[in-house]
């Protein structure tokens, strides 16, 4: 449970007052998820009235949008700057993004469907729906980086294009499959799956991509 708290910053700063809107709908979606989600609720949490809230925002759907793709920026650079380092296989790699990836799905993962698919839900303004995009091909090309950088192979392999969106998709199945009732429908912990995903997956793609045996080391 997501304590409510109040937001304020003085008057005249918009980037502060930005940043609290953008805290206020966080909280909202940790504590209600999407369908909970009012701009007037983020207004009420932010102190400000809802016309302020939308002279940053055209509605929740844009709210949506910038929250998923903030997270995805953090997920980034968590990624590049510290899950990555220690890493020493492939395997490490892959393991290392479930991780961190199953964080960000607790959150919008099972809510995108439901922001997606609402029958309302116009067209988001180009920034946001940018944002979006770019923010998600940053993860995938950090996620293809470190994977090269310990199968060198890889990095020749013209699919690869599709190999990183195919274990993106992958990791959508294991969040969905451990944030619900059907991992109890195994034995297996989710550190088993995910480590023998990571070798699956990894196996998979190098004979898809009929590449000769494996040159990842271990250092």
């Amino acid at each position: 449970m997501v304590a409510r708290r109040k937001i304020k910053t003085r008057w005249g700063d918009r980037q502060g007052r930005r940043r609290d809107i953008l805290a206020a709908g966080r909280q909202l979606l940790e504590r209600d998820g999407y369908a909970g989600l009012s701009m007037r609720a983020v207004a009420d949490l932010a102190a400000v009235s809802p016309g302020t809230v939308y002279t940053y925002l055209s509605g929740k759907e844009e709210l949506f949008a910038v929250l998923y793709a903030e997270r995805l920026e953090l997920l980034e650079r968590e990624l590049r700057e510290h899950a990555f380092v220690p890493a020493r296989s492939g395997e490490d790699v892959l393991v290392a993004l479930m991780e961190r990836y199953f964080e960000v799905y607790a959150l919008f993962g099972r809510e995108i469907d439901l922001w997606s698919g609402q029958s309302d839900v116009g067209p988001l303004p180009a920034e946001a729906a940018e944002r979006v995009v770019a923010a998600g091909l940053a993860v995938i090309s950090t996620v293809r980086g470190a994977l090269e950088r310990f199968d060198p192979d890889l990095a020749s392999a013209p699919q690869m294009d599709l190999a990183v969106p195919l274990v993106w998709a992958s990791l959508n199945g294991l969040a969905e499959h451990f944030s619900g009732a059907r991992q109890a429908l195994h034995p297996h912990s989710r550190a088993e799956l995910t480590t023998f995903a990571a070798q699956v997956l990894l196996a998979g793609i190098r004979a898809t991509l009929r590449l000769p045996e494996s040159t990842t080391t271990r250092v």
